[in-house]
């Protein structure tokens, strides 16, 4: 129902993951067509090469860095949000950890860890791949019937003493029996 086309920006110059890789692991060209079915452009952002975030962006999307992203570009991130530019960071376990610095500055904690889910096993995952079916009441989430497998996440929580003029919502948990792991190597070598 909307006339103009809104604009999603993926950052781009970190290894995040491309909105146009059709591979299942790395690649969001799923995500960036059912962007563009609701009337949505994705176009890809190397920040390190601008002033600022355009100022067409409905949303910024950081998918996945491997790398660190620098200061400046963080900065100029931050001035984006603070002139109500909107974000959805999807931060991998173990990396990016200027970016867990940053985002800790808006009252989100990103735990320096994996969620391991045991049940997921039961239902022909694997330990690091929790199954999520406790959304919270939100626009995002309104159609969300079913479970959903979430490979390779790391523990989010928002400090209680979260700015009043930030606007953190919780859509999704894992279930009861999930935990968080912080020993990489021992992940890595199967110990969970």
């Amino acid at each position: 129902t909307q006339k103009r086309t809104r604009r999603i920006y993926f950052l781009k110059g970190h290894g995040e993951n491309d909105p146009e890789d059709t591979d299942e692991r790395k690649g969001c060209s799923t995500l960036a067509s059912a962007l563009s079915a609701e009337n949505h452009e994705s176009k890809t952002l190397f920040l390190m090469h601008e002033r600022s975030v355009p100022t067409d962006a409905a949303l910024l999307v950081v998918s996945g860095p491997s790398r660190d992203i620098t200061e400046g570009e963080l900065t100029l991130i931050s001035n984006y949000l603070e002139k109500g530019g909107k974000a959805l960071f999807m931060v991998d376990p173990f990396t990016a950890p200027k970016l867990v610095g940053f985002l800790s500055s808006f009252g989100i904690i990103l735990g320096n860890d994996t969620v391991v889910d045991q049940e997921s096993r039961l239902f022909g995952g694997d330990y690091l791949s929790p199954i999520i079916s406790s959304y919270r009441k939100h626009e995002i989430t309104r159609n969300f019937g079913g479970s959903t497998i979430m490979p390779l996440i790391r523990s989010v929580d928002i400090r209680e003493d979260l700015n009043p003029e930030v606007d953190v919502k919780v859509l999704a948990r894992s279930g009861s029996e999930s935990y968080a792991k912080t020993d990489r190597k021992m992940i890595e070598q199967g110990h969970l």
